[in-house]
């Protein structure tokens, strides 16, 4: 069949609009970014299996969540990093549902599901954020916005913008670049902006061109149902739905979980897998304790199936490459994951059998894993192109 995006001529140099589908935007851009982002897809697209181009194609083009994009992702992680006979949809003995990919890594047979965790997106969000791209302008720097809460009420374009201007104007350009260089974009500063019981979470992205103008300043977004004191549980939550999905299966077993609905911290996932944190307050002189509820995703008598997590925080398209993905094991998983496959370049966070206690190694980004010109992704998108 062709390939993934459409043999045109392409004019469009306008940001995407808030809701509009990554596909079709990636399918009319005429913008350096979009361009490399279409030249990349199409190289993992020809490694997908020919049998199932057609259906990850209509998947993507009709999806308006990024759950199609994030399977191709994975296939790629899988392919590039020299998994063996991938075989896609495998049939499950018992369950006429199919998982998303079955691998052989490390000698082992692994299955492996995705699951994104966006929402549905709110209309009154949609409508203020096309007002912000009609009203406001930005220079040197485009808005990355999540928002927290339930906006019933429509939002004051003009409050939002004096509050964008007046905290930019308190900060260097070249400072947020440094930190992008040395720490990463998930560094950069965030500040809140207060609707009564709303917030919406601003982070300045900037550019190397100080003085180039936006007149449609969002470059990014996040689903508007964050709640931030509930990560973990949305996390727990979303990951219960898969954990006993198929059945019993006869090798080990990893749910990739790509996170859209905010960022999250290693204490959001360690207590959506192994219980929420608590402390226990002794009144005899002992002081307190640290403990956990019994209410994670993991225990001795429950989805131990489930051999590993592997969550993406907030993976898409745009974003993909400077994103550490990170490894979460399951200390009483029915089948342990050898992890011989993914030592140096997954974050791998593990229990020492010995002493309880989690330890995790250094992992690298998307960029290195799938063998990116980081370069030159940094440049086209940071580069003021």
């Amino acid at each position: 069949m062709s390939g993934l995006f459409d043999d045109i001529e392409r004019t469009e140099h306008r940001p995407a609009q808030y809701g509009e589908q990554s596909y079709h935007y990636l399918n009319l851009s005429a913008r350096p970014a979009a361009g490399l982002i279409r030249d990349t897809l199409d190289v993992w697209f020809a490694d997908y299996p020919d049998e199932h181009r057609e259906n990850l194609k209509r998947d993507l083009i009709a999806k308006s969540d990024q759950s199609a994009f994030t399977e191709l992702l994975v296939h790629q992680m899988l392919f590039r990093r020299g998994a063996a006979d991938i075989c896609i949809h495998p049939e499950i003995q018992g369950t006429e549902k199919r998982l998303d990919f079955r691998a052989n890594v490390s000698g082992q047979d692994l299955y492996v599901e995705v699951r994104n965790s966006a929402e549905t997106d709110n209309p009154r969000i949609q409508g203020f954020c096309d007002g912000v791209n009609a009203k406001c302008q930005t220079k040197g720097f485009m808005l990355d916005l999540s928002f927290e809460g339930d906006f019933d009420a429509p939002v004051s374009v003009g409050e939002f913008d004096s509050f964008v201007q007046k905290n930019a104007a308190t900060l260097k350009l070249s400072e947020l670049n440094r930190i992008i260089n040395q720490d990463g974009p998930d560094r950069l500063p965030v500040w809140i902006f207060n609707h009564g019981t709303d917030r919406i979470h601003v982070t300045l992205v900037p550019c190397k061109e100080p003085d180039k103008l936006y007149d449609r300043p969002i470059g990014s977004l996040s689903p508007h149902d964050v709640y931030v004191l509930e990560h973990a549980k949305t996390l727990r939550r979303k990951l219960k739905k898969k954990a006993s999905r198929y059945g019993v299966l006869n090798a080990p077993y990893v749910i990739v979980a790509n996170f859209e609905d905010g960022f999250l911290e290693d204490i959001d996932i360690a207590q959506a897998l192994f219980g929420d944190e608590v402390f226990i307050d002794y009144r005899n002189g002992k002081g307190l304790e640290f403990s956990r509820e019994n209410n994670g995703l993991w225990a001795v008598d429950r989805n131990t199936r489930v051999s590993g997590v592997l969550i993406f925080n907030r993976v898409d398209p745009w974003s993909f490459w400077q994103r550490v993905p990170s490894l979460w094991l399951n200390p009483v998983a029915a089948h342990t994951l050898d992890r011989t496959f993914f030592d140096g370049w997954l974050k791998i966070h593990d229990v020492v059998p010995s002493t309880g206690r989690l330890i995790k190694t250094q992992g690298t980004d998307f960029a290195h894993i799938l063998g990116l010109d980081e370069q030159a992704w940094t440049d086209t998108f940071y580069g003021g192109a």
